[in-house]
């Protein structure tokens, strides 16, 4: 429920191309699989940026350099994170929290900053882009 909710909620306007330079991990038939599963929008009626990344990595968190090249980006970011403090964490009668999306917002943000993804966990980082 919760990874439908946020890419339906917060993607509009179209998609766009990306570039992602990370490390991956080897599945067994030698393929390679980078850690960090990134896609992004842009909504020009809302002069909006969405980037969503997945960070598949089981354990460690995973810091990177987010660059934009078009346009100017503002600097706050409103962030939307499932995660969990393990990746067989789940949600039941007892424990109804175990799994969410945590909101907050990042005020450093500009044509390049750097952000660390939890282990195991999606986010999405909606940014304001001008002309």
């Amino acid at each position: 429920y919760y990874p439908f909710s946020i890419l339906a909620n917060y993607n509009k306007g179209v998609g766009l191309d990306v570039h992602v330079d990370c490390d991956s991990y080897k599945l067994e038939d030698e393929k390679e699989v980078p850690y960090l599963d990134v896609s992004a929008s842009y909504d020009e009626e809302e002069g909006s940026l969405t980037l969503n990344v997945i960070n598949r990595h089981r354990e460690d968190s995973i810091s990177t350099v987010i660059e934009n090249q078009k346009g100017e980006v503002g600097n706050k970011v409103d962030i939307h994170e499932l995660s969990a403090k393990d990746i067989k964490s789940q949600n039941n009668f007892e424990e109804k929290d175990n799994v969410g999306v945590i909101e907050r917002t990042f005020d450093d943000a500009s044509n390049r900053f750097s952000y660390e993804f939890p282990p195991h966990s999606l986010t999405t980082l909606e940014l304001e882009v001008s002309e």
